[in-house]
């Protein structure tokens, strides 16, 4: 967040430093309205600077202090917002893996299935074949009621 040390050699130079102030303070107030932080940090330094050199050292050590509390604050903003994005990263790869997770377990809910359909289509032919074959060794029904009736004559 620091300002091009340049540009402040530039306007201390220029020694038109009351219309520099004035500059910054302008530039300082459109900043705080919009809260652009960014734009804030380097204003007060450059008024630090200013002020130093016009000797208002009161004002000099004022501009510094809130120079170095805005760069701080937006440390701290960056820091915050790096956490969160780490936070959001590795909450989105878990819910990558959990979803991986649930597609292969899906899979293999899908081959069990297929095993067991495969497996109870055996078994059903199985029980078929059983009872064609039982159904030609057994006589029928007819065939019991007519020894039954010879029998009972």
């Amino acid at each position: 967040p620091d300002t091009d040390p340049n540009l402040i050699r530039d306007i201390l130079k220029q020694n038109r430093i009351d219309e520099s102030e004035q500059t910054i303070h302008e530039a300082l107030s459109l900043a705080e309205k919009i809260n652009l932080r960014m734009a804030i940090a380097p204003s007060h330094l450059c008024l630090s600077q200013i002020y130093e050199k016009k000797g208002d050292y009161e004002k000099s050590l004022k501009h510094y202090k809130l120079y170095h509390q805005v760069k701080e604050e937006i440390q701290n903003t960056q820091a915050t917002l790096k956490a969160k994005s780490l936070q959001l990263t590795s909450k989105m790869e878990s819910a990558q893996k959990e979803a991986e997770i649930t597609r292969l377990k899906n899979i293999e809910l899908k081959n069990a299935f297929q095993i067991i359909e495969d497996k109870n289509k055996d078994i059903m032919d199985s029980i078929r074949y059983a009872k064609r074959i039982q159904n030609s060794l057994m006589p029928t029904e007819k065939y019991i009621e007519r020894i039954i009736n010879k029998k009972k004559e």
